[in-house]
């Protein structure tokens, strides 16, 4: 589709998060179909703490994501 080289995918998981596996398979497949993909394993599990532990830098995520341009993607049509 078009866009999916310019999209980059963070993922974030708790070592000892009960989804931590499943985080890394996710990452890989990703990854095997060519998309962009971070991951990042901290300590800690899927808690409140961790997740208040790092709300600033997922807000700082999705600020970068919504205030940087899109590529144009513009389909040229030519004139008869």
């Amino acid at each position: 589709a078009i866009g999916l080289d310019q999209l980059h995918i963070a993922l974030d998981v708790g070592e000892v998060d009960a989804l931590a596996a499943d985080t890394q398979r996710l990452a890989q497949a990703l990854r095997e179909h060519g998309l962009a993909v971070s991951l990042t394993i901290n300590a800690g599990g899927h808690t409140r703490p961790y997740w208040r532990s790092h709300t600033a830098e997922y807000l700082r995520f999705l600020q970068a994501a919504i205030t940087t341009p899109a590529p144009s993607h513009r389909c040229h049509i030519p004139a008869n």
